[in-house]
């Protein structure tokens, strides 16, 4: 995924292992809330899925941050579905504001309760 130039981004990492140490397959899945719009309306990022595999237990992907002033709507967030092989499934919603950047760890990420529609 390409993003456009000027958005304020944070690197989200992480590191899956075994109690034995030993790097664990699968992937980690991203999705926004809602599709995000410059300030001319125009949709900069689509409402997708953004993947990554694990490659040796680890991932890494750049992600806008939630707080960005030049974004809309405003109050989006992120949902992270993590497909580890041999685990169960596991997801939680988060904000990514831009006080994390530059990176931040997955497990470092604190679940959020978007609120009622």
């Amino acid at each position: 995924m390409t993003l456009p130039v000027g958005l304020t981004t944070v690197t989200v990492t992480g590191e899956y292992l075994d109690a034995e140490g030993t790097p664990l397959t699968g992937q980690v899945a991203f999705d926004i809330s809602s599709p995000l719009k410059d300030a001319n309306h125009k949709i900069v990022l689509s409402k997708t899925t953004i993947r990554r595999h694990l490659v040796g237990g680890q991932f890494s992907v750049v992600l806008p941050v939630t707080d960005d002033t030049d974004l809309s709507p405003s109050g989006w967030y992120y949902t992270v579905t993590e497909r580890i092989d041999r685990s169960a499934v596991r997801s939680f919603h988060f904000l990514l504001p831009a006080s994390v950047a530059p990176d931040i760890d997955v497990s470092e990420l604190t679940p959020y309760t978007p609120p009622s529609s």
